[in-house]
């Protein structure tokens, strides 16, 4: 789980349509919001239940993301705010595999 502050709250939320950089990359969409220099950088796990149903499986994406995203947050500079919005196939793909592709969408579009 992310540390508090790097969660992203309700009042951010508003400041992510603004100054966005929008990736796709097939299993997932990541919204990249720029915030001002030196400000902790802060993420987000959007799933939809229009695309997965059950909860206990919306929870489980959430939960494998998170852990990707912690250890990506621990070196990332700061002034960026990350929202994920994982696709139905996300299911299907390993921790490891999951874990590149958020790695290097990331490091490499900052």
């Amino acid at each position: 789980m992310l540390k508090k502050q790097n969660r992203v709250t309700k009042k951010l939320f508003p400041l992510t349509k603004k100054n966005k950089l929008v990736v796709e990359e097939g299993v997932f969409l990541l919204r990249i919001t720029f915030l001002k220099e030196g400000e902790t950088s802060k993420a987000s796990v959007i799933v939809s239940k229009k695309k997965i149903k059950k909860s206990s499986e919306r929870n489980y994406i959430k939960r494998r993301i998170y852990s990707i995203l912690y250890d990506i947050l621990e070196q990332k500079p700061t002034g960026f705010i990350f929202l994920i919005f994982p696709e139905k196939n996300i299911q299907n793909i390993s921790y490891q595999e999951l874990q590149t592709k958020i790695r290097n969408t990331i490091l490499q579009k900052n």
